[in-house]
């Protein structure tokens, strides 16, 4: 409850200074904990407002897929899941952090629920070497660990 909190408060100040922007991204990080919580209507409700509202905003960014993905990951929706992610990696080329994150998610989608093991380890692989390049060490870390993790 304490995220959510959190989370409110944060979608309130961003609504005073007029950063939409931020707005948005709370819509995002409460469907987000809903989904953590198997609270599926909650989180679709807020998964659909935020991503209509970046779009409204012009705004059409793997991050915002990233999250997308794992949303409708955590509920269990794989197929929409892939979608997401997939079309976050096809909009995040200039963009290394965002395609890291977006191969990690996938790859672990790959590898531990479509059982199409080696596109999973090639994606969680490519993860590891663009987090590396970086500098996102410990990111490249967690997707190793992840990676051994997930094949044992």
């Amino acid at each position: 409850i304490a995220a959510l909190e959190h989370t409110e408060i944060s979608i309130t100040l961003a609504k005073e200074s007029s950063y939409k922007r931020g707005v948005e991204m709370g819509k995002l990080l409460k469907a987000n904990i809903y989904a953590l919580q198997n609270k599926s209507d909650e989180a679709l409700r807020d998964l659909e407002s935020g991503m209509h509202g970046f779009k409204s905003l012009g705004i059409d960014e793997g991050f915002n897929y990233e999250f997308a993905g794992r949303i409708m990951y955590l509920l269990g929706d794989l197929t929409k899941a892939e979608e997401f992610f997939q079309y976050g990696i096809s909009i995040s080329s200039d963009f290394p952090l965002y395609l890291a994150n977006l191969y990690k998610e996938y790859g672990r989608l790959l590898l531990k629920d479509k059982n199409e093991h080696i596109y999973g380890k090639e994606y969680l692989s490519k993860a590891v070497e663009l987090y590396t390049r970086i500098g996102a060490e410990a990111r490249a870390n967690e997707a190793v660990n992840l990676l051994k993790i997930l094949e044992d």
